[in-house]
């Protein structure tokens, strides 16, 4: 499961709320060395609103069509709804400059209570070279000054090298990382031992089952969202939206009811570009693990992707479920890259 959660990239608002998100130290510069003395450059992060539309748009298209060339994943209606925002400086972020040039940038969003750090990414040129670190770091710095309890999570594919946590980890920070992996698609696919139905029309109740499968997990650790009933709702109307992880596709989609007609479990697939099937989500309520009702959701995805032709597909499994990562890797998916996610722990959402 992977989301960048369009939902949660906020424009700036009112005048109040641009000063609490942006502006909490009147005299904070953001020329002062933070770390990495070793490298005389200068570098500086300036607000979306006052950078060079330009530069941002750039370092957008730049971004995305590094996605499509390294992941095969498409992001077009992503980077639609981005320009109208950027046009009218409406799109909450920052950009960084390295001795002047454009080099990075980073959006920002906020919803219930927990801000986010989206899409960090780095123009190649710059990479390895502790600029990404430094524009984690900088960027979470400016979203707690005034509010040291202000919950923030960020999540990226790094596309290099480089440690991108380490001024992170010194805040107090926790990581997970996470592997994007794909598989052709294999001669057989296994069949399903349970009864697959039509993905619901209606989100409460894939919402509520998110909710109880995900409780206490490492996911949950890391995403609030997965601890809120609505914000499980928010996280499938993103994923539904079809702007972050590929297209919602019907076909791909599926839940099990067990005797009672309750929801025991689904599977939500995605297309991110021609021939590439995604599997976005799956999840399976805690009474019924063990049963093999994970493996015949996967089944029921594979075998529609199989009959819509689709050649290659993709999935995120974090590697702290050891026992899913394992298996996955046993029905022939492989790590390509990887996705790390950070957050600091331990305070409260509001």
């Amino acid at each position: 499961m992977f989301v960048s959660a369009t939902a949660r990239i906020v424009a700036p608002g009112p005048e109040r709320r641009q000063r609490s998100l942006f502006d909490r130290r009147a005299r904070h510069s953001y020329h002062r060395p933070y770390g990495f003395e070793a490298f005389k450059v200068k570098r500086e992060l300036v607000e979306f609103r006052r950078a060079e539309q330009a530069a941002i748009t750039g370092l957008l298209e730049e971004e995305v069509a590094e996605w499509s060339t390294r992941l095969r994943w498409d992001r077009p209606r992503l980077l639609g709804q981005l320009r109208p925002l950027i046009r009218r400086r409406r799109l909450a972020g920052w950009l960084l400059l390295v001795d002047g040039r454009p080099a990075g940038k980073i959006l920002v969003g906020e919803q219930g209570g927990v801000c986010s750090l989206e899409m960090a990414y780095l123009s190649p040129p710059w990479r390895d070279h502790g600029h990404l670190a430094w524009l984690l770091g900088r960027a979470s710095e400016e979203l707690i000054l005034g509010d040291p309890g202000q919950r923030v999570e960020a999540g990226l594919f790094p596309f290099s090298r480089e440690d991108p946590g380490s001024l992170l980890r010194l805040a107090g920070y926790q990581e997970m990382w996470r592997d994007y992996m794909v598989m052709e698609m294999p001669d057989s696919i296994p069949v399903a031992a349970h009864p697959l139905a039509p993905w619901p029309d209606d989100l409460a109740e894939p919402a509520s089952l998110l909710l109880e499968a995900y409780r206490g997990s490492a996911d949950a650790e890391y995403s609030a969202f997965y601890t809120m009933q609505g914000g499980c709702c928010a996280y499938l109307k993103a994923l539904l939206s079809g702007a972050e992880c590929g297209g919602f596709s019907r076909p791909l989609s599926w839940v099990h009811r067990d005797g009672t007609g309750a929801l025991a479990g689904l599977v939500l697939g995605t297309v991110l570009s021609p021939g590439v099937a995604h599997l976005a989500q799956i999840a399976v309520r805690p009474d019924r693990r063990g049963t093999g009702l994970g493996r015949s959701l996967v089944a029921g995805f594979l075998d529609a992707a199989c009959r819509q032709g689709f050649t290659r597909l993709s999935l995120i499994a974090s590697r702290a479920n050891g026992t899913a990562h394992a298996w996955y890797r046993r029905l022939g998916y492989c790590p390509t890259e990887a996705y790390v996610c950070y957050w600091r722990p331990g305070f409260p959402v509001r």
